[in-house]
């Protein structure tokens, strides 16, 4: 249905089809909830450069006035975490991970970001609590983002009220009543 919305519009005159379509799937799929699906896997699938890619989108959702809602980082814990080799411990890491990526969101450190970042930098955090060392250029690579990306987002949560807790005190706090406390 973009697609024909977007033919209608005369947005396919001069664009790659194989962009056009691909930014109308990644539309739809951005539209559901708890959508997984990332720019990056159609890129893929549709063998197209990811910033052709996400310039057409962009520029789809711009004609069409769409009000497309944001990603929630914990989407992609449990896909990123199977990358990064955790056996055994890949359901703790993870679970760890998205109560880091809840205590970055209450921080408004997701905002404006991208979830892989974030995502990427909560999975350094959790593997290292629970004894893993993974290096940001191993995590950058599996996931997809730079180097520099994750080394930001880790330092930013370093700063966080959250990172000063004990490991055992994280463990048993709620990240949001420890934001409640932290505005007392």
């Amino acid at each position: 249905r973009l697609l024909k919305i977007a033919m209608d519009k005369n947005f396919t005159q001069g664009r790659n089809l194989d962009d056009v379509c691909g930014a109308c799937l990644y539309t739809t799929c951005r539209r559901t909830e708890e959508n997984s699906v990332m720019l990056l896997d159609l890129a893929t699938v549709f063998q197209r450069r990811i910033y052709s890619l996400m310039k057409t989108y962009l520029k789809l959702i711009i004609l069409l006035k769409l009000k497309i809602p944001l990603v929630d980082p914990t989407f992609y814990v449990r896909r990123f975490a199977t990358k990064l080799e955790f056996g055994e411990k890949e359901f703790q890491v993870g679970k760890t991970a998205i109560k880091v990526v809840a205590s970055m969101k209450r921080d408004w450190m997701a905002v404006g970001r991208k979830p892989s970042g974030i995502c990427a930098a909560a999975l350094i955090v959790a593997a290292r609590l629970h004894g893993f060392n993974r290096d940001y250029d191993f995590v950058a690579r599996e996931i997809g983002v730079g180097k520099t990306t994750v080394q930001k987002r880790v330092q930013e949560f370093i700063n966080t009220p959250t990172c000063q807790l004990t490991l055992k005190k994280f463990r048993e706090v709620d990240v949001k009543e420890l934001n409640d406390k932290e505005g007392e």
